[in-house]
C-alpha cells in the first residue's frame, strides 16, 4: 500500500501546478457527480414518491370515510327496519307488497319453501316494476334473497321470475 502511495506522490509531483489544478478540478466534478447521481437524486426520486403516495394514501381515505359514513347511515336505516319473526309473516308482508304495487295479477305461486323462507313464481311481469318491488321488499325489511331466476317473455321487458327470500338472522 505505501509502495502505490509513493509512487502516486513521485507521480503527482512530476505534473505540473497547472496539470495538477485540471486533474484536482475533474476529480472534484467526478465526486460532485456520483454524489448527485448516488445520493441526492435518489432521495428526491424517493421523496417525490413519497409525496405521490401521501396525495393516493389520502384521497382513499376520503373514499373510505365516505363509504364508512354510507354504510353507517345503512346500518341505522336497517335497525329501524321492521323484522318479521316467521315465514307466515313474511307471506303476509310480500302479498301485501305484492297487491300494493300492483302485481297480483303476474303472480303465480307464494308458498312458504322452509321454516324461514317463501318462494315467489311470477309470469309475464314488468321487469321494471319487479326490480321496484324487490327494492322496496329489502328496503322495507330485513331479508334476503337466496335465489333468483328470471327468463325472457314474449315481449321486451316482460320475463318469468322466480325467487326465494328467506327471513335474515342479522
Amino acid at each position: 500500500m505505501k509502495t502505490y502511495l509513493l509512487k502516486f506522490k513521485l507521480w503527482w509531483s512530476n505534473l505540473a501546478a497547472r496539470e495538477r489544478k485540471m486533474l484536482a478540478g475533474g476529480a472534484l466534478i467526478v465526486a460532485m457527480f456520483i454524489l448527485y447521481a448516488g445520493v441526492i437524486a435518489p432521495f428526491f426520486n424517493h421523496l417525490n414518491l413519497l409525496r405521490e403516495k401521501i396525495k393516493t394514501n389520502t384521497n382513499l381515505l376520503r373514499f373510505m370515510q365516505s363509504r364508512d359514513r354510507a354504510i353507517k347511515k345503512m346500518e341505522g336505516e336497517l335497525k329501524s327496519v321492521g323484522t318479521l319473526h316467521s315465514p307466515s309473516a313474511l307471506l303476509g308482508f310480500l302479498q301485501k307488497e305484492i297487491n300494493e304495487a300492483g302485481l297480483s295479477s303476474s303472480l303465480v305461486q307464494l308458498k312458504q319453501s322452509s321454516s324461514d323462507s317463501v318462494e315467489i313464481h311470477f309470469q309475464q311481469i314488468k321487469f321494471d316494476a319487479l326490480m321496484r318491488l324487490i327494492a322496496n321488499i329489502l328496503r322495507k325489511e330485513n331479508v334476503m334473497i337466496t335465489h333468483f331466476s328470471v327468463t325472457t317473455g314474449h315481449e321486451v321487458g316482460v320475463v318469468n321470475a322466480d325467487m326465494t327470500i328467506k327471513l335474515s338472522s342479522i
